[in-house]
């Protein structure tokens, strides 16, 4: 496979929350590999839900990405798998807003990106969240890019692992492999499945975790090139962390989300039968 150095090239729209309310604070003196229970990219989350079967009881998780103070990215598919009635009384999203103490506040509902189930599983859904109430409201939502640059030497992976059995925050560096490179692993491998392709995404790979580890749903892949963390794409379950894996191009969805999450847009649940067949059950 070849490494393309040549560089991504992605141009985003200013965010429509200010600069001085995104994270501008982090920078790229974070070390790599397992941070803990930082305090850093408290727009880093998780939507736990608690899922009752007969005695048995679980806790299901999918990672989330806050992208303005009442609402977060999460993947399509892991929420629509949530009842309703689950996810409005037995659910929360939990973010860590300072080292060691997670905040979390209930959602509320959620919109899914129209190409849900048409086009793929992978795609993004809007959750939002019940930030009204709040008292002293601890987060600050992921920065969006405002101009043309180049990210391909400024890109990571981060989002939550629980290998000490208690979810901690990680942080890898990734580099940029071409979208062609990408398709002949996934076609090599024998993982090519339409229906779970993302259907614009970005390709990279971990070339310094030595772990054995699989990438989650809700990893986020970020750039510092400005100085400070941005948000380029956003993880699917792949197939390992050294290989090549794909990330949903947020750049293909900004101006849908600017729109989902516009004041007086109601959210709604965009798959009302999706208990319809065995392919849907509740996320692990």
């Amino acid at each position: 496979m070849r490494l393309l150095f040549v560089g991504l090239l992605i141009l985003l729209f200013v965010a429509e929350h200010s600069c001085a309310r995104c994270d501008m604070s982090t920078t790229a003196r974070v070390r790599e590999g397992n941070l803990r229970q930082s305090g850093v990219f408290n727009w880093l989350g998780v939507l736990k839900v608690h899922l009752h079967e007969g005695t048995n009881f679980k806790v299901a998780v999918s990672g989330i990405v806050l992208i303005k103070v009442k609402y977060a990215l999460v993947n399509a598919d892991d929420v629509v798998r949530v009842p309703k009635n689950v996810l409005e009384s037995d659910s929360l999203a939990v973010f860590l807003a300072a080292d060691d103490t997670p905040w979390s506040v209930a959602p509320l509902s959620y919109m899914t990106h129209p190409e849900y189930e048409y086009s793929t599983l992978n795609t993004i859904a809007v959750l939002e969240l019940n930030s009204d109430d709040a008292q002293d409201y601890p987060l600050n939502p992921i920065c969006f890019p405002e101009a043309m640059f180049n990210t391909s030497g400024f890109l990571y992976l981060t989002g939550y692992t629980d290998e000490n059995r208690v979810l901690e925050k990680v942080i890898y560096k990734i580099l940029y492999l071409e979208k062609k490179v990408c398709e002949e692993f996934y076609n090599r491998a024998g993982l090519s499945d339409a229906k779970r392709a993302p259907t614009a995404y970005v390709c990279g790979f971990a070339p310094y975790n030595g772990t054995h580890c699989v990438w989650d749903n809700g990893m986020v892949l970020v750039s510092n090139a400005t100085g400070w963390f941005t948000l380029v794409g956003f993880g699917v379950r792949g197939p390992g962390c050294a290989a090549p894996a794909r990330f949903i191009d947020i750049f293909q969805y900004l101006d849908w989300i600017r729109t989902a999450t516009a004041e007086n847009v109601p959210m709604y649940d965009a798959i009302e039968d999706y208990r319809r067949d065995d392919s849907h059950k509740p996320f692990v």
